[in-house]
């Protein structure tokens, strides 16, 4: 190696002592690790945030009560005062309710169409296996039966049985 190599050398390490000298004296310091409050919904406001909100409420609800709330209309006589709705239960029906025409009257009962069996430990729909639309006819789950054991290698061929013995068996029930 000659002088120039020597140079060459002498220059590659000086450069890598200063960019490893940069990284250590420029690096920032670690932050501190973020605690989480894992049950916390993600919304609770902050602290005086809260306090903020919780005086504002007070003192709209004292101002409310004081002598001269009737006199600005914010009482209303007791005998004709309803009861408010809660927010958001302006357009509440109850689940068993239906409203038409401003008349309420009982919701249908609904009735299931699917007829489940099992096979190997697990539930099946006997329309879905045979495909063809749940509630279907005995005679078209026959024609779906016979289509799909036609096409069907030897090991399926039970399964597609059962299927169509639950549509069968159900139908003979009612």
């Amino acid at each position: 190696m000659g002088s120039s190599g020597v140079q060459v050398l002498i220059l590659n390490g000086l450069v890598v002592t200063l960019v490893v000298l940069s990284f250590l004296v420029l690096r920032r310091a670690p932050k501190p690790p973020v605690k989480l409050d894992l049950r916390s919904d993600g919304k609770t406001p902050k602290p005086k945030d809260f306090l903020r909100a919780v005086q504002e409420e007070l003192r709209a609800d004292i101002d409310d009560k004081t002598p001269t709330a009737a006199i600005r209309g914010k009482f209303q006589d007791p005998r004709t005062q309803t009861a408010r709705k809660p927010v958001g239960w302006d357009n509440y029906v109850p689940r068993n309710r239906s409203v038409y025409g401003g008349r309420e009257m009982q919701a249908v009962q609904e009735k299931s169409l699917n007829i489940f069996f099992n096979w190997n430990g697990h539930a099946w729909d006997a329309y879905e296996v045979l495909g063809i639309p749940a509630g279907a006819s005995l005679e078209t789950a026959l024609q779906a039966f016979e289509r799909a054991k036609a096409q069907a290698d030897k090991e399926t061929a039970p399964f597609l049985r059962a299927a169509y013995e639950a549509i069968a068996n159900t139908y003979t029930l009612r």
